[in-house]
């Protein structure tokens, strides 16, 4: 499960935890993968030592045995996490096009129930084509104020095309909603509206 939204701060890295959790709640063995290799922001959600991580592998400093010695726990759940270890300015092509992600990813397949996905927000356009052919469905965030309609809609043009004749689920979240609205809305003709 790839999360994926349109700019920075609208909740993205917080949702990707969220639905990790929530899926470790139900039962399942569950990998979170920090492929936010611009913003690590998952560092700063998780108690978690970060002195090599996820950017490390894909870039080929460190080999695909090495994963293992990589995951850590959550603190708060059984949730096994792979992070990375900071901000990277590699090209996508050289962190993504690697072929690497895609093994990685297979062999998460076979070990894990599910795999998320933290992926860098689409101001990383080619980071994000690199990551969305391997997906099996995306979470796709919006921030309540934030997220520009034209920018949500070339995420879901960027997200079809990715698919490759395969038909991957999208599921749209609202993030930050207000908890009280500044204006009335009719419960029949509920919407959102962005800057």
């Amino acid at each position: 499960i790839a999360v994926m939204s349109a700019g920075e701060g609208e909740g993205k890295t917080t949702t990707a935890l969220g639905v990790a959790r929530a899926f470790v709640a139900a039962g399942q063995n569950v990998l979170l993968i920090d492929a936010d290799v611009r913003s690590a922001a998952l560092r700063q959600h998780l108690d978690v030592p970060s002195s090599r991580g996820f950017e490390a592998v894909l870039s080929g400093a460190l080999g695909l045995a090495d994963v293992p010695s990589l995951v850590q726990r959550d603190p708060l759940s059984a949730l096994n996490v792979l992070i990375n270890s900071g901000p990277s300015t590699l090209p996508a092509e050289a962190i993504f096009g690697t072929g690497i992600l895609e093994k990685l990813l297979q062999s998460a397949r076979s070990s894990f129930d599910v795999t998320v996905i933290d992926m860098p927000s689409f101001r990383w356009p080619a980071d994000s084509s690199h990551i969305l052919r391997h997906a099996d469905a995306v979470v796709l965030v919006a921030g309540w104020g934030r997220a520009e309609r034209r920018a949500l809609e070339d995420m879901l043009v960027s997200i079809r095309a990715s698919q490759g004749g395969r038909h991957i689920p999208v599921h749209p979240v609202l993030s930050m909603q207000p908890h009280t609205l500044k204006w009335s809305l009719s419960l029949t003709q509920l919407s959102y509206a962005s800057r």
